[in-house]
């Protein structure tokens, strides 16, 4: 009788924790899913821009600024869809049940507009970190990566990139970075 007590309180306890796994693995792609979903929401291009030059940026003027309305109009976008997508109030904590809890940070938001003309190619990045805005423009002809999706990516088109923190029940803090391309 007792080692048939020990497999039955061993199979609950294997049972509770595969399901708690899963559980928690599920909420991490929820989140994943929902963070690209943000950045989706918030690609949204110049189409002047567009139609006179073929260039797909997310910007006012053919250069970028981190202050022109496309690209403050593209981050209140991302943070409007990333609070509806993932459940946040105001100020950014929790108010339903995903797997995730208390407030969720974005360290990081930026544009990286690919712009083409007679002496190539540049990218011009404009992004958040921290709370502080700048705009960087990269010599032209230089290839630019970005540490996102898990790996090292070049950049080849406009894209959008956020990174985000937030706590996992039971798991701690967690960062998590996306990079979306915006193509025609």
């Amino acid at each position: 009788m007792p080692l048939a007590m020990i497999i039955v309180v061993f199979m609950c306890t294997f049972i509770c924790y595969t399901f708690r796994r899963d559980r928690l693995e599920y909420s991490y792609k929820q989140i994943d899913s929902n963070l690209t979903y943000s950045l989706l929401a918030a690609s949204i291009i110049n189409l002047n821009e567009y139609a006179r030059t073929g260039n797909l940026i997310i910007s006012d003027n053919a250069e970028p600024t981190v202050w022109d309305a496309a690209f403050v109009n593209s981050y209140v976008r991302f943070v409007d869809c990333l609070k509806n997508n993932l459940g946040l109030n105001d100020e950014m904590e929790t108010i339903k049940e995903q797997g995730m809890y208390g407030k969720v940070g974005i360290i990081s938001y930026r544009v990286y507009n690919y712009i083409a003309d007679d002496a190539g190619w540049h990218i011009t990045e404009c992004g958040i970190k921290d709370g502080g805005a700048y705009t960087l423009r990269y010599p032209d002809n230089t290839d630019v990566y970005v540490t996102a999706n898990d790996g090292m990516l070049k950049i080849t088109e406009t894209s959008v990139y956020a990174q985000i923190s937030f706590t996992l029940e039971g798991l701690g803090n967690y960062k998590l970075t996306r990079l979306v391309a915006v193509t025609d």
